[in-house]
């Protein structure tokens, strides 16, 4: 397939440019879109230990449980102490959430944000061709 450029301003339309599109579908039925709507760009995850992971693809969910850096001048640690004794009770054992009793991890859940993405997918533009994957999920 090809896509084609034109130019409006003018009052005939003058072709401007001609890419070729190819679509690729080898990873369709594994290709999710992540989107972490409550936090900037700018605040990435890149630098946090990821703790584990957990998917279920036929539900499309998925659980990141990422670490909680306790040693950050803005963490605080009465805070963290009350929340994981909140959560795990005066007792702790190996069903603990919080083992160091102190609030060091979090979970984050995913949410399928719509069921029809049939009109959603991935791209990639390199050296003048367009190259598109059809994405499975929205998450």
């Amino acid at each position: 397939m090809e896509l084609t450029f034109y130019c409006r301003r003018q009052t005939t339309p003058e072709q401007i440019d001609q890419i070729d599109v190819y679509l690729a579908k080898s990873l369709a039925e594994k290709l999710y879109l992540f989107q972490y709507p409550v936090r900037p760009a700018s605040m990435t995850y890149d630098d946090i230990p990821h703790l584990s992971a957990k998917i279920k693809p036929k539900q499309q969910k998925v659980e990141l449980e990422m670490a909680i850096d306790t040693l950050n001048p803005n963490y605080c640690r009465s805070k963290g102490e009350q929340i994981a004794l909140n959560v795990d009770g005066a007792c702790a054992d190996e069903t603990s959430t919080y083992s160091s009793k102190l609030m060091d991890k979090q979970t984050f859940c995913s949410s399928q944000t719509t069921s029809n993405t049939s009109r959603y997918a991935a791209a990639l533009y390199r050296q003048g061709e367009l190259h598109l994957t059809p994405l499975h999920g929205i998450l």
